[in-house]
């Protein structure tokens, strides 16, 4: 069974298809916030959105048994702690009742696509790891215009 969902789960194939519907569920997200879609779709809309959350859930559980009996090692990776986070949060009654943090939450999903392609990866890494140079750049910008600020108004 272990190795059953392990195969699974590091199939090419899986992890497109698990990546199409996360963007799948970010449009229908996406068109529910429009009245109209929501007055004329309502019911569509509800039922995939069961659909998605079973969809995420079973997704979570393969990924889950793909560690058979040792599933702390499961919750040592952030990128699974970030979707089992996510999915079970929306069974809970607080966050289900309330439809804008769920939407965020799913939203939220978006993120786990970086996992399954690479090089979206690398770029976001390399964005990340030059912020802090940019916020010294900001620093030295916003230094260069309050001094000729100053100075424009003590000329002027």
């Amino acid at each position: 069974m272990v190795s059953l969902c392990t195969r699974i789960t590091q199939a090419r194939v899986f992890n497109i298809v698990v990546s199409v519907v996360i963007l799948l569920n970010a449009d229908l997200l996406g068109a529910d916030t429009f009245p109209a879609v929501s007055e004329r779709w309502g019911e569509w809309v509800e039922l995939f959105d069961h659909v998605f959350v079973a969809v995420f859930s079973l997704e979570l559980l393969l990924r889950l048994g793909a560690y058979g009996r040792r599933p702390g090692l499961f919750f040592r990776d952030p990128w699974n702690l970030f979707d089992f986070v996510i999915v079970v949060a929306t069974f809970l009654p607080f966050i289900r009742e309330n439809i804008t943090l769920l939407r965020v939450l799913r939203l939220a999903r978006i993120v786990r696509t970086v996992r399954f392609f690479p090089h979206l990866r690398i770029i976001l890494l390399a964005i990340w790891r030059s912020l802090p140079g940019a916020g010294g750049f900001a620093i030295v910008g916003a230094l260069v215009i309050y001094l000729y600020a100053m100075l424009g108004w003590m000329l002027f």
